[in-house]
């Protein structure tokens, strides 16, 4: 069965893709999708392929391939907001990468605004500090501290961890390139002990 075969090789390259080793994953996730060019298999379980193979090749700098794969994760998403929450922080990485932080930032703003009709606080979290972060690349600070306190607020009582050093990074740096060096020092406090 085809279809079973695209979700195996999908979920093979997604754990991959989590444990950095990208070629691997990319043998997977393009076996997946090799299969689906083949067949035409119309799922909801393609977008997160889609999505994967965005993240994969922006990790393997072919920026090009990656922002094809998370357009076709627009197409194939049919309008869900989890997806395209998804999509668009992914799109707004991109941008990033590539320098093109006003894309980087309206991407960021327009996942936000889908992030907040979901029940994803964690989308809602990982968004705030994106937009932290292309605002430090602005060099607008002050912006920067407010989107990343927020972050760091939801990502503390929710208990996201797994963002909570990359957004006091960030408001550490923000805080530096401020000149306010006492919330800097008390910044890299939080951050030992988050590390610990």
């Amino acid at each position: 069965n085809y279809h079973n075969l695209v979700i195996i090789y999908g979920n093979i390259g997604s754990l991959y893709l989590d444990i950095n080793q990208y070629q691997n994953a990319r043998t997977y996730l393009e076996k997946a999708i090799n299969i689906i060019d083949t067949i035409n298999i119309e799922d909801h379980y393609l977008v997160s392929i889609f999505i994967n193979a965005g993240i994969l090749y922006m990790h393997l700098e072919n920026y090009k391939k990656a922002n094809l794969f998370l357009n076709l994760a627009i197409e194939k998403s049919n309008g869900n907001k989890e997806y395209l929450t998804t999509i668009y922080l992914n799109l707004s990485n991109l941008n990033v990468e590539t320098k093109d932080y006003e894309k980087a930032l309206f991407y960021s703003k327009k996942s936000l605004e889908l992030a907040k009709t979901t029940d994803r606080i964690d989308n809602i979290a990982s968004t705030y500090k994106n937009i932290g972060q292309v605002y430090n690349k602005l060099g607008d600070y002050k912006l920067a501290i407010s989107y990343l306190k927020k972050a760091f607020e939801i990502s503390k009582e929710n208990k996201i961890l797994r963002y909570i050093t990359d957004i006091l990074e960030e408001l550490k740096y923000a805080y530096h390139k401020s000149n306010d060096y006492k919330n800097a020092f008390l910044t890299d406090e939080k951050l030992i002990m988050y590390n610990d």
